[in-house]
């Protein structure tokens, strides 16, 4: 109510209501709380985790975040500059919204408003861009901006039923993610603090990664498939196991692109050659406990191996030093080939030097039955690139690793030392040793880095993409990066197989045939009995295909 100084002022208060102003009430500027709330959570219909809380926080009634009585909270500034230099990490600002909120700002500001985009709409999209923004932003950083165990448990495939998404097991680590605990934590914090040192906690601090986005930036624009690589090795640096390798002061690593394990202990870092999975039976990411080891196991071949050799002869069994094991436990000089296609018989080779999983093994606990072990085939470890094998990961120097593992015991490296090399029709028992408890059990993990930080050195060395999983990564990376690196990344997934290797003219050995693909063992065939030792069904072999 304005009143002159001039004029006396003559009203009667008694009758003064909110309806003596209803003239001055415009439609567009009117805003129902309850109203509000529904058309924010209209904006929240997806599928994923962040949507699903961010649907539950706005309906469950509790303050908005970044819009209120008193204006913008002042963590949007930090936020709007935050994202605004996403392209540091190699993203897009505008897959944050980054033009519509800062545009909604100001006309927030400015009470731009009018019937088509009134300022209920306008509070309504800036509150949850700002809050999709900011969660998407800070969970990324902590955690991922994808789920690796989605990202390389499905395949995608296209056939009569059209494009579709499979289970494909191949990732098996125990990842942090973020869950409504951290979102609520996140958005409770914006609240009271501005959220500016939320944002400073999410983003990483390790060396490596800071390396990799120093060198994302010095990367020329042009270069979308070297930026590629970084941005795929950046997210996982962003992934957290719940036990990773920082955590412990010995460990063994193999990282599959560089063909090598490394031992890590304390001041000792030992590394020598590895074969890992070929292409169609690539070896699975995992972390897991090297329990003990095992000197000339026998090798029970599975059912996706041994179905290709149903219509074997006898004669190659035998050449082999193989034996048939029936469902009961009983041993069998023969079994049918429709016995063996059906998988009612599993094929053991025997232990010795030709035995497919060499004369030593460490096993440790897996889904996938795939272990580091010796092999018969030393002419794989002169290959420049070593894909090819069923799964399992052969070692060049198995002894030293059982050294590594046992804290090089003299007496105990005796006995494994004799028992990898004796005459296994007369063993001495006295030097003879099958089975060496790991105590105590050491970490290991198959890893999965294209730009890798070698162990006990300062070299960081780049790698062939061997599985295609930079552009795995990328794809479902692709809805955040920039327009030019989406569209490289945006097409199938076609795995670049390695170039074939010629293994010296005095090593040749009979053709290795690569099964199309090796799924993961069912219950039944890890439980099925193969020995009087009880050995697990092992997804190595060097058997080939019988003609």
């Amino acid at each position: 109510m304005l009143v002159s100084c001039e004029i006396p002022a003559v009203y009667d208060r008694g009758d003064l209501t909110l309806d003596t102003y209803a003239g001055l009430k415009k439609p567009e500027l009117t805003i129902s709380s309850q109203e509000l709330r529904q058309v924010i959570c209209q904006r929240f219909s997806g599928d994923s985790e962040l949507e699903h809380f961010l649907n539950n926080y706005y309906q469950s009634g509790k303050p908005l975040v970044w819009v209120n009585r008193g204006g913008l909270n002042p963590g949007v500034d930090s936020l709007l500059a935050t994202i605004e230099q996403v392209g540091n990490i190699g993203f897009d600002k505008e897959s944050f919204h980054y033009s519509q909120m800062k545009k909604d700002i100001k006309a927030l500001k400015k009470l731009d408003v009018d019937k088509n985009n009134t300022l209920q709409d306008l509070i309504a999209r800036l509150e949850s861009n700002l809050s999709k923004a900011y969660l998407r932003y800070t969970a990324g950083q902590r955690f991922g901006f994808v789920n690796p165990s989605y990202v390389f448990n499905y395949k995608e495939v296209n056939d009569e039923k059209g494009v579709r998404r499979i289970y494909d097991h191949k990732f098996e680590m125990d990842v942090l993610r973020p869950d409504s605990a951290f979102y609520l934590d996140a958005m409770k914090q914006a609240d009271e603090c501005g959220a500016v040192n939320f944002i400073a906690e999410s983003v990483p601090k390790d060396p490596m990664y800071l390396h990799l986005q120093q060198k994302l930036n010095q990367s020329g624009r042009g270069d979308t498939l070297n930026r590629a690589k970084i941005i795929a090795n950046m997210e996982r640096m962003r992934w957290h196991m719940k036990d990773s390798p920082d955590k412990h002061d010995k460990y063994v690593m193999v990282n599959i692109p560089s063909f090598r394990l490394y031992g890590v202990g304390g001041d000792t870092v030992l590394t020598m050659k590895i074969v890992c999975g070929a292409v169609n039976t690539k070896s699975p990411l995992l972390s897991s406990k090297i329990k003990r080891i095992e000197l000339n196991p026998q090798w029970v071949m599975p059912h996706s191996i041994a179905k290709n050799l149903a219509n074997a002869g006898p004669g190659y069994f035998s050449r082999r030093n193989m034996y048939f094991v029936d469902r009961s436990g009983k041993k069998l000089s023969y079994a049918s080939p429709e016995m063996r296609r059906k998988g009612l018989v599993s094929i053991v080779q025997r232990s010795g030097g030709g035995n497919s999983l060499g004369r030593i093994i460490f096993r440790f606990d897996n889904p996938f039955s795939v272990y580091l072990h010796h092999t018969n085939t030393p002419w794989a470890f002169t290959a420049s690139t070593r894909a090819m094998s069923h799964g399992c990961i052969r070692l060049e120097r198995p002894l030293d690793l059982a050294a590594f593992l046992t804290d090089n015991d003299s007496r105990l490296n005796e006995k494994i030392s004799y028992s990898f090399s004796c005459d296994l029709s007369h063993p001495d028992s006295s030097r003879f040793v099958k089975n060496v408890p790991v105590k105590p059990e050491i970490p290991v993990y198959l890893v999965y880095y294209t730009i890798f930080s070698v162990p006990g050195t300062d070299e960081i060395v780049e790698l062939n993409d061997i599985y295609g999983y930079d552009r795995l990564l990328c794809r479902s990376l692709a809805p955040l990066m920039d327009a030019r690196t989406r569209q490289l990344v945006a097409k199938p997934v076609e795995h670049d197989k390695p170039a074939a290797e010629k293994k010296p003219a005095s090593a040749e050995k009979p053709k290795q045939t690569i099964q199309e693909e090796t799924p993961r063992p069912s219950q039944e065939t890890e439980n099925k009995p193969s020995d009087t030792n009880n050995v697990p069904t092992e997804r190595d072999g060097n058997t080939p295909t019988a003609n």
